[in-house]
């Protein structure tokens, strides 16, 4: 039975923390970026993944130059149940704004994680990404506890409920 939850464990671990180095580099010249201002499903945009490498994670920036504010997305593989962005893959997202403000002109990538490991831009934004996975696996590890306890003791499923 232990076995169970320390496997459980180590996948969550293995998942959550590639490994890799924790290497810093520009997000600049990674990804492209292009703004759809019309759409069958509204205006959006698109992340073309330039690296040569797959991209699990990533910190999107919006932006408008007609007003100072900026809004920040965190796109996660893992955390969304979306397939990571292979190179030269593209992810299509919608173009939020507030409702009655401009609409952002200028979208940039300002972290990124890649499958590797390997980290590039904001460091930032690349702990919050970081920090969200470490959340994941924490949770992870108490529903791994909860399930092998319920194992140890013969639980049902009205028990779990």
């Amino acid at each position: 039975m232990k076995t169970f939850a320390s496997g459980f464990w180590a996948l969550a671990i293995g998942i959550l923390f590639p490994l890799g180095g924790y290497g810093q580099a520009a997000a600049e010249g990674q990804f492209a970026v292009e703004i759809q201002a019309t759409g069958e499903k509204g205006p959006n945009y698109t992340v073309t993944n330039l690296s040569g490498k797959t991209v699990w994670a990533c910190v999107i920036e919006l932006s408008s130059s007609t007003r100072a504010w900026k809004s920040r997305t965190v796109w996660d593989a893992l955390l969304q149940n979306e397939p990571p962005i292979e190179p030269e893959a593209r992810l299509l997202q919608y173009l939020s704004h507030e409702v009655g403000g401009p609409r952002p002109d200028k979208v940039e990538v300002i972290a990124g994680v890649w499958a590797d490991g390997e980290t590039c831009g904001q460091s930032e934004w690349v702990n919050i990404i970081l920090q969200g996975r470490a959340r994941r696996a924490a949770e992870f590890g108490q529903a791994g506890a909860i399930l092998q306890k319920g194992l140890e003791e013969s639980g049902t499923s009205e028990q779990y409920l």
